[in-house]
């Protein structure tokens, strides 16, 4: 774990991305990324902040979470790590490193 959130969340990209450098750009990564793990046909004009919310609510369920319809982004990124297995934090920042860092899917 390097403890920098971009360059966990880079590597976790990299590693899932096939055809992937570490030259692209983080939003061609996060969008390649996304879109793969949702699967289906996915308009190129689907903003990624979109994308990025599906895929965390996929995410929660297919790893044995719940979502209920209150949770907000925080909220989603606490269930994101408990479902890695780890205890979440009270900041985003911080439960974003720990997901990339321990996550296997």
């Amino acid at each position: 774990m390097s403890g920098f959130l971009n360059q966990e969340e880079r590597e976790f990209l990299l590693a899932r991305v096939a055809g992937s450098s570490p030259q692209d750009p983080i939003g061609k990564l996060r969008r390649a990324y996304y879109i793969g793990y949702l699967g289906g046909t996915i308009a190129p004009q689907v903003p990624l902040g979109d994308l990025e919310y599906q895929w965390i609510l996929k995410y929660i369920a297919t790893n044995g979470g719940t979502v209920e319809d209150s949770d907000n982004y925080s909220d989603l990124w606490r269930k994101m790590v408990m479902v890695v297995g780890k205890v979440p934090t009270k900041y985003i920042n911080q439960n974003q490193l720990v997901f990339y860092s321990n996550a296997t899917a």
